[in-house]
């Protein structure tokens, strides 16, 4: 019986036997797609006119949507289309899928490279072959405990001769006695690539990124791009990448380090920071943080501006609205949106934001301001805060409960006070806890 191949067929025939014998095959091509008939325990292909193209085939498959039919033959592999050309070779112990046209093969325990567009790419005299795009398309090869590289073509592109060859980030790393050397642009340089500061600039179209690497030359950093051109010479102790703002294109700019100081440059070296200060901290995609003569000044990266009103110590952004800045044993609040305005001047020893309210601390007490510093509750406390839109506060060693209007509403009697978002619980002399609501009745425990 016949049977078409066609895409939407599958035919699974595949024996066990895997014996090495080598045979000569006469084959002719057809000019329509195959046909597949089996005769006695084999099978073969014929034209549509029966002519026989492939006899003696011990098994076969063709995957799904595909033009490429799996031919083993006494023993051994190959691969033929669907109208009968020859791919592969039906002389392979193996044959595996790499990238797209080509296929490793395998025999002997040595490998090789076919392309189903152009044929034997590298002969099967190699102990091991993988696949790269770090350049274009290449293949790295093992031979006799040395590696090399062959690009898509066949032709040697780096020497069968280095210990180790690596892929990282688009770069292949170059390693024989002791040394390393890179492969970037077609060329093996030997300056030092840090390749995890590489970074990666987009044009108009996901097509135009190019590609930058930090280098190392006589202990000094520069760039160069993906093509091997030198954009910032080796002078710098240390460059790093930073994005600033939201459009890619312009997210180019540079922290370098000369001896002690950092300042900031662009890809064309433009000068965005005079490289005059101790540490660059970005904060947001308009803000920087520096530090000249041990302290720490807000910089507005539209205005190209340093605020010179006020400086600070230590910082951390504490919420949304807000970031905390301390100086001495002291700190305050500075509004997120242009940082520009202290919320209070340098008096407390902490602050806390809650709501349009600030739990403060003075000479070791708390209170509660509001945000023109105006006291709400008088800093007199061992602790306080605000829960259920009351204050619970502790003093002499006693908790109780005040309004926001200064007014005690439960008395400075109990050991403890333990405020929730819909719940406060109040421990008892006795040492009982009896729960209320937001508005102080009693809902637990009340007798």
């Amino acid at each position: 019986m016949k049977l078409y191949i066609s895409v939407l067929f599958t035919i699974l025939f595949i024996n066990s036997s895997y014996s090495q014998v080598n045979s000569e095959i006469s084959l002719t091509t057809s000019q329509s797609q195959v046909l597949i008939s089996k005769k006695g325990e084999t099978f073969q292909l014929t034209d549509e006119d029966g002519k026989i193209v492939i006899s003696d085939i011990d098994s076969l498959y063709q995957k799904k949507k595909s033009d490429l039919i799996f031919i083993k033959k006494k023993g051994l592999w190959g691969v033929v289309s669907n109208y009968g050309k020859i791919m592969i070779p039906i002389n392979f112990n193996k044959t595996e899928r790499i990238y797209n046209e080509f296929w490793a093969v395998t025999k002997n325990q040595k490998k090789g490279v076919f392309s189903i567009a152009k044929g034997e790419i590298l002969p099967v005299e190699f102990d091991n072959i993988e696949f790269s795009q770090s350049y274009n398309q290449e293949f790295i090869v093992k031979k006799d405990n040395k590696k090399g590289v062959f690009n898509y073509l066949g032709k040697e592109i780096i020497p069968i001769d280095y210990d180790e060859i690596k892929k990282k980030n688009g770069v292949l790393v170059l390693s024989k006695n002791n040394k390393t050397n890179y492969f970037l642009n077609n060329k093996i340089i030997s300056d030092s690539l840090v390749l995890d500061k590489s970074f990666e600039i987009y044009g108009d179209y996901i097509s135009d990124k190019k590609t930058f690497y930090v280098f190392y030359k006589n202990k000094k950093q520069g760039i160069i791009d993906s093509e091997n051109n030198v954009l910032i010479q080796a002078k710098y102790d240390n460059i790093e990448y930073k994005r600033l703002i939201e459009n890619p294109k312009k997210e180019n700019f540079l922290i370098v380090k000369e001896g002690n100081l950092y300042g900031m440059i662009d890809l064309s070296e433009k000068e965005i920071i005079p490289i005059k200060y101790q540490n660059i901290e970005i904060i947001t995609a308009d803000f920087a943080v520096l530090t000249i003569n041990n302290l720490k000044h807000f910089y507005n990266f539209r205005t190209k501006k340093l605020n010179t009103n006020f400086d600070f110590e230590k910082f951390d952004m504490y919420s949304r609205q807000f970031t905390r800045i301390k100086k001495g044993d002291k700190e305050t609040l500075v509004l997120n949106d242009d940082f520009s305005n202290l919320l209070f001047p340098f008096m407390y020893e902490d602050v806390s934001q809650n709501d349009n309210l600030f739990v403060v601390k003075l000479n070791s007490k708390y209170g509660l301001v509001d945000k023109n510093n105006k006291v709400i509750i008088p800093i007199l406390y061992e602790q306080l805060y605000i829960s259920c839109n009351k204050v619970i506060a502790q003093l002499n060693n006693k908790y109780g409960i005040l309004s926001l209007e200064n007014k005690i509403v439960m008395p400075f009697d109990y050991p403890n006070i333990v405020g929730y978002s819909e719940k406060i619980e109040v421990t008892q002399k006795d040492f009982k806890t009896k729960t209320y609501d937001c508005d102080l009745l009693c809902i637990e425990n009340c007798n």
